[in-house]
């Protein structure tokens, strides 16, 4: 029985492996360009770069994986870029205020 489990425990470790590379490379093949979307259409080619670097896409691809797979346990990365990108935009009807779990939104529901 224990062998089972364990021969079944380092199928699923492959199989998990396996899906982390499929989405991160499936990802890098769409045509859109997340740092374009993130900083605009009329940004200027500093803040381009800035955000970039603070994406970590400026980096090698190999090194971008690592940085992608210690980043899935968490699954908070991409959480963390919006609210920094949202931090640092000025006219973000947000900015300056940081609510908590608690603080209900105009609709009534919890941030």
């Amino acid at each position: 029985m224990l062998n089972f489990i364990a021969r079944r425990l380092v199928v699923a470790m492959f199989q998990l492996v396996g899906l982390v590379l499929v989405v991160f490379f499936a990802i890098r093949m769409l045509p859109a360009d997340p740092v374009a979307r993130l900083v605009g259409m009329n940004s200027t080619p500093e803040a381009y770069r800035m955000s970039q670097q603070a994406l970590g896409l400026d980096k090698p691809v190999l090194e971008q994986l690592r940085n992608y797979i210690v980043g899935v346990p968490g699954h908070v990365h991409g959480l963390q870029v919006s609210v920094q990108a949202r931090a640092q935009d000025p006219h973000h009807p947000d900015q300056g205020f940081a609510p908590d779990a608690a603080t209900p939104t105009p609709r009534g529901r919890p941030v």
